[in-house]
């Protein structure tokens, strides 16, 4: 897959009907052949999920909910694996870690990967129609943008309101922020599929933003593996984690971002062709989250920059606050 993706140009093929066989989604086999070998298994798993489209519309959810409780059973398992291994069982940091582990191995990693793969098989235009793609394109946009909106439900479910039902705990001011960043997120994605334009904005969005998040979950993870654990290979883990997830979030936000949101906005403003598909407003509001998001990083690019400036130093050690 990894070949394929790295070797294989961009495909032309023409747009051909959707098929439908007993509820069932069924490619052409002609459009079957021209698809990238590195994006047939995601389309496998999409294509083999049942549809369920909210009533009155033919708006389809059935990957999303598909994903939700698929992540739910890894986070569950993660969690009675870590019980199994010595973390306290019960305890808000085991809930925790397993909650990071699972955003990092179960929903990063592979949501990185195929959007990478559907970013390089694709001519970056971040504001047009879905429509003008080829039509196993267009399927890899939509699961991988109804796989994060499960993920989205899944993470407020489970990491906020049942995490503080189960601990007998009131909401923290963290909570609320999380809860609308994850609201805000889903409904950008959302806007894109009811408008049916803009997916490659929000799929280059999405990728700059988790491409750091398999090291990132994993920094949170093991800060809480130190408070636990008085074990040296433990320590020097968190230290090499610590270190690659400062320099990756920092090349990613203070280097990569700029550019690409500036020219994410640019295309929203200026392209014709998206001016056309996207009502102004909705535009304004996806530029304007899009800023929002690149000046609210600041603080975190600055302390990435301390953490990485001193080497394998641990700012984040078994003494640190959350």
């Amino acid at each position: 897959w990894l070949c394929s993706f790295l070797t294989m140009p961009p495909q032309e093929t023409t747009n051909t009907d959707t098929v439908f066989q007993n509820d069932q989604l069924v490619k052409p086999a002609e459009e079957e052949r021209k698809m990238p070998a590195v994006l047939k298994p995601l389309l496998f798993v999409y294509y083999s999920v049942p549809k369920i489209y909210i009533p009155g519309t033919q708006t389809d959810i059935s990957f999303t909910i598909a994903s939700f409780f698929w992540l739910a059973g890894a986070r569950m398992s993660i969690e009675a694996t870590m019980v199994a291994f010595g973390w306290p069982d019960g305890h808000e940091w085991t809930k925790s870690a397993a909650a990071c582990l699972t955003g990092a191995i179960f929903h990063s990693t592979p949501l990185t990967f195929y959007l990478g793969c559907c970013l390089y098989f694709t001519k970056l235009k971040p504001s047009e129609k879905l429509s003008s793609e080829v039509q196993w394109w267009q399927d890899c946009a939509v699961a991988l943008l109804q796989f994060c909106t499960g993920y989205m439900i899944y993470d407020a479910t489970f990491s906020i309101i049942l995490l503080r039902q189960s601990l007998g705990q009131e909401w923290k001011e963290d909570d609320y922020i999380f809860m609308a960043h994850h609201l805000i997120t889903s409904s950008y994605m959302s806007s894109n599929r009811v408008v049916g334009a803009g997916y490659v904005s929000a799929m280059m969005c999405m990728f700059i933003g988790e491409i750091t998040n398999p090291v990132h979950n994993t920094f949170y993870a093991t800060r809480y593996a130190v408070k636990l654990f008085d074990t040296p290979w433990v320590h020097d883990m968190h230290s090499i984690v610590e270190y690659s997830f400062a320099l990756s979030y920092f090349f990613m936000r203070a280097v990569v971002s700029p550019f690409a949101g500036t020219y994410i906005v640019s295309d929203l403003l200026f392209n014709k062709k998206g001016q056309q598909a996207i009502p102004f407003f909705l535009r304004a509001i996806w530029v304007f989250l899009i800023v929002a998001i690149l000046y609210g990083s600041i603080p975190l690019v600055q302390e990435c920059y301390e953490m990485f400036s001193d080497g394998l130093v641990v700012k984040y050690g078994p003494d640190s606050e959350f």
